[in-house]
């Protein structure tokens, strides 16, 4: 995993902060040089991010709850995508076809945070 980039895509931010959180996390087992995080429509944007990734391989994480319009045309399929931009740059794509919500582990984390967050247990 030591050629690869994770680029974290978010949708938008006014301060970033909610997001710093997952790219210093995965920095800290990945290093610095290969986490990247852009958003598709406030400041970093994505397209401007991609231009500085040197790995060849890539992995797009949408940090998305599910696949609606944003996951599957501005990320995944448009042709203004982020996968496309990618590959026009000469990049491998990986990504996982799922968004934040299919992943039975994140709807554990969310429900117990829920649960504790508003004394419901």
């Amino acid at each position: 995993m030591s050629d690869i980039s994770v680029l974290l895509v978010g949708h938008s931010s006014s301060s970033g902060g909610e997001y710093e959180g997952v790219k210093t996390f995965l920095s800290s087992l990945l290093g610095e040089d290969r986490v990247y995080l852009g958003f598709l429509s406030t400041a970093p944007l994505v397209a401007d991010v991609i231009d500085s990734i040197k790995d060849k391989d890539v992995m797009v994480v949408p940090l998305l709850f599910a696949k609606g319009h944003h996951f599957t045309k501005d990320i995944k399929n448009g042709e203004g995508s982020v996968i496309k931009l990618l590959e026009r740059n000469g990049h491998n794509v990986l990504f996982d076809d799922k968004g934040l919500l299919e992943y039975d582990e994140v709807k554990e984390a969310i429900s117990k945070i829920i649960l504790k967050s508003y004394s419901l247990n």
